[in-house]
């Protein structure tokens, strides 16, 4: 019984944490798109998804293209998630 109750918690866990991933991803597009002069608000966001949640390369080129649009400094993230794009 606490075998399948750890493995149906497990499921749970990973569940809600794909959603959070989801939920910060769109609120970094949102910010990008519809306040990108809110620099301070966009990096917070930033800093959660791809540093604290290892968010994946959906938003990289994007976040890199605001950076630069931008001349904010993105020297703090690091994009290991898709070899294809450069971190530049």
């Amino acid at each position: 019984m606490t075998e399948h109750l750890d493995a149906r918690l497990s499921t749970v866990e990973a569940t809600v944490n794909d959603i959070r991933q989801d939920t910060v991803r769109l609120q970094l597009d949102n910010l990008i798109n519809n306040d990108p002069d809110n620099i301070e608000s966009v990096l917070t966001v930033a800093r959660t998804y791809f540093i604290d949640m290892k968010g994946d390369w959906y938003m990289t080129e994007k976040f890199k293209t605001w950076g630069r649009e931008h001349n904010v400094d993105l020297s703090d993230f690091t994009f290991t998630h898709s070899p294809t794009l450069s971190q530049n």
